[in-house]
This record gives C-alpha cells, structure tokens and sequence, in this order.
C-alpha cells in the first residue's frame, strides 16, 4: 500500500507505535519501490526512538548512533545572501547552526563557507565550538545575490582537508 505515494512522513513517532509489520512493509516500499521518506528528528524521533536496528533504519539519511561510531567531519554551506536578512531568516539560521554543534561531540570538526554572490567567508573546520560559530555568523550582514557553485566546491575541498582518522565520515 505505501508504493501508492510519492512519498512519506514520519513525525518523530517511536517505531513500536506502528501497527506490526508497518516498519518493514515502508522499507520494503522505500528500497524497492522508490517511495520517499522523511525522517523528523526529536525525543523519540530516531536513534532514541527504537528505530536503530528496524527496518527503516537504513533508509534513514542519518546513522542511528548513539555517542559513539567515527568522528565525523562537518563544513555547512550557508547562504548569507539579501534573502537571508527578510522576515527574521539569519537569526534562524544562528539557531540551527548552534542546534548542530550542540550534537556534535568534541572529536567532530565543524567549518562553514558563507556566499552571496560567491564565497564571501569561510571558517575553517574546528573542534564544534558554537561560540565562534556564532560570534562569526552574528557579525555577519546578510546582502548581495546567490550563486552556490563555488562554496560548495569550497567546501567540499575544505572536507578532503580535514585530519581524521580512517572510516572517519565527511559531510
């Protein structure tokens, strides 16, 4: 029956809320039949949730980790262009930037490369420090155009850069 949608949501239920074998009727439907999934986060939203080690938890963008697995290596491509300062967008964005240094654990590196028009800043990838992320991005004024081509070839250079030990993961 799920192979009738495009895709799929799931809200940040716990997995055992879902009638028997709903998990792995949506996983067959996702790796077979190319059905999409969206994971939300939360409390029981993933790892916590008794999804690790379901059927779905593979289909997850995301591994189901709890504290341990290789360190992980981080630049964010972050858009600071004129959009980026309307209707309250920048400090949102300072938000979600803290949100991601707070799960990230001191082993981790996280950068950043700002652009408008082009690369505009870039913060080298470092132990998760949210304070001189945020201190960067708050003195920073969103304005000029966008063109996302060269930070991301930026960033993912500033990735291959980056001193971790094997099986470490790059994102």
């Amino acid at each position: 029956r799920w192979a009738a949608y495009a895709a799929v949501g799931r809200d940040g239920a716990r997995a055992e809320s879902f009638p028997p074998g709903a998990v792995a009727s949506l996983a067959r439907a996702v790796s077979a039949h190319g059905v999409g999934l969206v994971a939300l986060g939360g409390p029981d939203g993933l790892g916590p949730g008794g999804w690790r080690g379901s059927p779905l938890e593979e289909a997850f963008p995301v591994l189901l980790e709890s504290g341990g697995g290789p360190p992980l290596a981080l630049v964010l491509v972050l858009d600071k262009s004129g959009t980026m300062g309307r209707a309250g967008r920048w400090p949102l964005l300072v938000e979600a930037v803290d949100a991601v240094c707070a799960r990230l654990r001191p082993a981790d590196r996280i950068g950043a490369v700002l652009f408008d028009a082009g690369v505009a800043r870039e913060i080298p990838p470092g132990p998760p420090d949210a304070r001189l992320l945020r201190e960067a991005l708050l003195l920073t004024v969103p304005w000029g155009g966008t063109a996302v081509a060269a930070p991301i070839e930026r960033a993912l250079a500033r990735l291959g850069s980056v001193d971790l030990p094997d099986g470490a993961r790059r994102a």
